[in-house]
């Protein structure tokens, strides 16, 4: 079996000099690249990449993600030039269409397919040097150009949920994320967007790299396990996050928005989203999706069992995704 490319989602909850010495352990490791999440009123993403840069040698480095609404597409392509500076070759742009926080900041997100779309096109041409024009409801941008050298080949990175997001993503990313999904159905529906907007795609280069992206607890104590992503899912449904469009290929519609469900509908839903158990049924499940789905790309957050470091929690979960895959 291939070795699955691992990539780790790492949480700006954390303590700086913690995160760091967690994405340096990951290197350690064998994980592929580290995403930082850009999160209003949390730590700065780009300054913790910058100090990821200087301590690691081969981890890509990537926002997991930013948004065109609350960074300017002119910051984000200068961000990652800088990045690109610091660690030539080991730089991904990580973009979704926002939400969180948004209107704590007076932003609104009007019209999130064309803005990040418009945004993919500028900071690419403002990456090769070029002078890029914009006006979108999300931004404007007016004789656009870094004053600086970047590296053209950064590539971007698209996250969504949505089917005309999953659509954009295979008409216009590098990367595409399959966020969130582990029932190879749902899966399959989220590749059909995807194989959509790769027919519509200007360059015939077969389209962007599909990238599985999990949610996952792993510890001895299963039921400790569960409990966390249980708390996890419920979260998320109450915020809407998890929102039917979301939710349909699960056939679990029916519960978006929902605050409090029943104890077998909802651990339906924790095994539709997310992987949580011990080490060994972890392992089982994800090899058995990794089959199911043919993916050999994927990218995890690890949750904290009750007295779990963030560090063990990454051990654990990774442990287990190699072992998935025949390591």
């Amino acid at each position: 079996m291939t070795p699955l490319r691992r990539h780790l989602a790492l949480s700006t909850d954390l303590p700086a000099v913690e995160l760091v010495a967690i994405a340096r352990r990951a290197e350690e490791l064998g994980v592929e690249a580290a995403w930082v999440t850009d999160i209003r009123f949390l730590r700065d993403c780009y300054v913790l990449l910058g100090a990821i840069a200087a301590t690691t040698t081969r981890l890509v480095l990537a926002p997991g993600v930013s948004d065109p609404f609350s960074r300017h597409p002119a910051s984000l392509a200068a961000a990652a030039a800088t990045l690109g500076e610091l660690a030539p070759g080991r730089v991904i742009l990580g973009l979704g269409a926002g939400g969180s926080g948004l209107d704590k900041i007076g932003v609104t997100r009007a019209d999130p397919v064309r803005t990040v779309e418009a945004a993919i096109a500028s900071m690419r041409a403002m990456l090769r040097g070029e002078q890029a024009e914009a006006d979108t409801p999300g931004f404007r941008l007016r004789e656009g150009k870094l004053a600086f050298g970047a590296d053209p080949r950064i590539p971007i990175a698209l996250v969504a949920h949505g089917p005309v997001m999953q659509r954009l993503a295979g008409r216009v990313a590098d990367l595409a994320f399959i966020a969130n999904y582990t029932r190879p159905e749902a899966v399959a529906w989220a590749r059909g967007h995807l194989r959509r907007g790769r027919a519509e795609r200007a360059e015939r280069d077969g389209g962007p790299r599909e990238v599985w992206r999990v949610d996952v607890c792993v510890s001895p104590d299963r039921e400790a396990a569960r409990d966390v992503m249980r708390r996890r899912v419920t979260a998320l449904l109450a915020s809407g996050y998890y929102g039917a469009s979301f939710l349909a290929p699960l056939g679990l519609e029916r519960f978006a928005g929902e605050r409090t469900i029943g104890t077998a509908d909802l651990d339906a839903l924790v095994d539709a989203v997310a992987f949580a158990g011990t080490a060994d049924e972890v392992t089982a499940r994800v090899a058995d999706a990794v089959a199911a789905c043919g993916f050999d790309e994927i990218c995890y957050r690890p949750y904290l069992a009750p007295g779990q470091s963030v560090r063990d929690a990454v051990e654990l979960v990774d442990g287990a995704l190699v072992r998935a895959a025949g390591g």
